[in-house]
């Protein structure tokens, strides 16, 4: 009996809709003889944590001035509020994924031309929430510029870059978290250790009280995944890993304890990773403040 082309039509169609594949679950342990299931992944609150974290990231945002090398005098220290910082090189959808994390909010703003950008943006989560409700604590959110440079851009200009970069890695305080942004189709670069290596420097020249806060640890994420296959995929986490074990032995490096692997295009990834910099911060950001 031929087969009806109709049939084969609904079929071709079903599964041209089924979703790519890509992850089990969208992030590596880097020890994975020692990994259990993260404390923000547990069969039993697992949903909360997600939930959690989306609500947090739907909050008010409040943004503060734009700064530049010479305004880094300007800071505004964070006062006790949590800081993650973002970075990674020149169209490794950083903007993209800053804006995904508040759920399509354009907050970041990618350059024109990339490889220009020598500004620094800074906004806090949840402020209003926190002043007006005492709902848990912001979160302050630092866009840092992306490595790589445009052509026509100096030796001069490349170093107002590095020094913006350094000098705020120094004088940030409560910087817990610096998020490197991978893009999976080309992998890790030389720039990207390049901000490793700035990492570390900054943070041997930086005065860390033994009272204070920890040095931050690096978040390592794959971006764009929702464009290479679960094979390539594959092949550049093996890579990554083996790159952040060297840099552990090496230079001490403190690394967030897992990869996460995301598309800011199609979502993939995202709840898992506002659910771990929620964690990285401090999980009580959702809950409301204890009364006096």
């Amino acid at each position: 009996m031929p087969r009806s082309r109709v049939a084969v039509s609904n079929v071709s169609k079903a599964t041209a809709a089924r979703p790519q594949t890509f992850l089990a679950r969208p992030f590596i342990p880097l020890d994975v003889a020692k990994s259990g299931k993260p404390s923000w992944t547990t069969s039993a609150s697992f949903l909360r944590h997600i939930e959690g974290a989306d609500e947090f990231f739907r909050r008010s945002i409040a943004a503060h001035p734009v700064l530049v090398r010479q305004s880094l005098h300007r800071l505004q220290q964070g006062h006790g509020i949590p800081t993650v910082a973002f970075c990674g090189r020149s169209n490794a959808g950083k903007s993209s994924l800053v804006n995904g994390l508040l759920f399509g909010r354009q907050v970041a703003r990618a350059s024109k031309t990339p490889g220009r950008t020598r500004q620094l943006f800074t906004f806090e989560v949840g402020r209003d929430e926190h002043l007006k409700e005492g709902k848990g604590r912001p979160l302050r959110i630092v866009d840092l510029p992306g490595l790589g440079f445009a052509k026509g851009i100096d030796a001069e200009q490349k170093a107002e870059w590095r020094a913006l970069v350094g000098e705020y890695m120094e004088r940030a305080d409560n910087l817990r978290l610096v998020v490197s942004l991978i893009d999976v189709i080309e992998g890790v670069k030389s720039t990207d250790e390049y901000l490793w290596k700035l990492i570390t420097r900054s943070m041997e020249n930086r005065n860390v009280l033994e009272e204070g806060p920890p040095p931050p640890r690096l978040m390592v994420v794959l971006t764009k995944v929702d464009r290479v296959k679960a094979s390539t995929l594959h092949e550049e986490v093996s890579s990554i890993l083996s790159r952040i074990e060297y840099w552990q032995q090496e230079f001490n490096l403190s690394f967030w304890p897992y990869v996460h692997c995301v598309s800011a295009q199609d979502g993939h990834g995202m709840p898992e990773l506002r659910a771990a910099l929620v964690e990285a911060m401090d999980r009580r950001y959702w809950k409301k403040a204890k009364p006096n």
